[in-house]
């Protein structure tokens, strides 16, 4: 699969620094002088990608037109890769004081038709991540082109955003869900996907760890739901995986738990979901043995 990365911050790289001041000959081209915001969105590692071409005061050839926020000022683009196999257009928007401007965005985003994609997790994985890790922009897809959006500098212009489009192999191994590998790793049983209660969010789908006779699977979830209320909430998502909930639910001070049995990979297993209150956090885990 082809990586990038971009970082939405307030470093530059020396080559980009005196692109975005002064400019830069390449053949017989003039690259414009820029603004430094502009040199940060285009600031991508690795650079084996090819040199960047840059727009003063407009978006990029071929940007397309719904995507240009409506009332914001554009402050130029640039366009870097090959278009077969991965090419990045950006644009940054300087947004008026009024409205939130990555909301703004992730709104026109939607309208042109592009739909936020989440790798779904491993069959065995469990617990279903609402929000990317903290770092990782959200991606949005619309056939094998993806788009990614944020603040080119949250500290000192938060509300100047790049707006990242990506096309080429790189963009459609990105809009594809990956294989389950779960089975490569050889874990020992399936737990059903687990989404979280409504308004409660995610980062990441968690860990697990395992032996051939057990282990567990965990998460954490940002909510101020009671424990018991978020147990039955998941509860009810195990039963309908199959599980059998054993006895009544127990909570008290903040934890709760609940014993559950089912049957997988031709064994008899237990399990319990434990929930713990933590803050404005549950901390959630299952743990799981075989029958013997």
């Amino acid at each position: 699969m082809i990586a990038f990365r971009r970082t939405h911050a307030a470093r530059l790289s020396i080559l980009t620094a005196t692109l975005a001041i002064t400019g830069a000959r390449v053949g017989a081209q003039t690259q414009p002088t820029i603004p430094i915001v502009v040199a940060q969105a285009m600031n991508l590692e690795p650079s084996f990608i090819g040199k960047p071409q840059y727009f003063d005061g407009r978006p990029p050839t071929d940007w397309p037109a719904d995507l240009v926020p409506a009332g914001a000022r554009v402050l130029g683009g640039g366009i870097i890769g090959d278009p077969s196999m991965f090419r990045l257009r950006a644009a940054v928007f300087a947004f008026s004081e009024q409205g939130d401007p990555m909301e703004i965005v992730r709104a026109l985003v939607t309208r042109a038709g592009y739909s936020r994609f989440q790798q779904m997790p491993p069959k065995t994985g469990g617990f279903v991540a609402t929000d990317p890790p903290p770092g990782i922009p959200e991606q949005y897809c619309k056939a094998s082109t993806m788009v990614t959006f944020g603040a080119v500098d949250s500290l000192h212009a938060p509300r100047v955003i790049a707006i990242d489009v990506v096309d080429g192999e790189g963009a459609r191994q990105s809009c594809t869900q990956q294989p389950d590998m779960s089975m490569m790793r050889h874990l020992p049983v399936t737990v059903p996907p687990l989404t979280p209660p409504p308004g409660a969010t995610t980062t990441g789908g968690g860990g697990s760890s395992w032996s051939g006779s057990g282990g567990t699977v965990t998460s954490s979830v940002v909510t101020t739901i009671p424990a018991d209320s978020v147990l039955a909430h998941y509860a009810r998502q195990l039963v309908a995986g199959g599980w059998k909930a054993e006895g009544k639910a127990a909570a008290a001070n903040g934890i709760a738990v609940q014993k559950f049995s089912f049957r997988d990979a031709d064994a008899d297993w237990s399990a319990a979901l434990i929930v713990l209150a933590a803050g404005d956090r549950r901390e959630l885990k299952i743990e799981y043995a075989r029958i013997d």
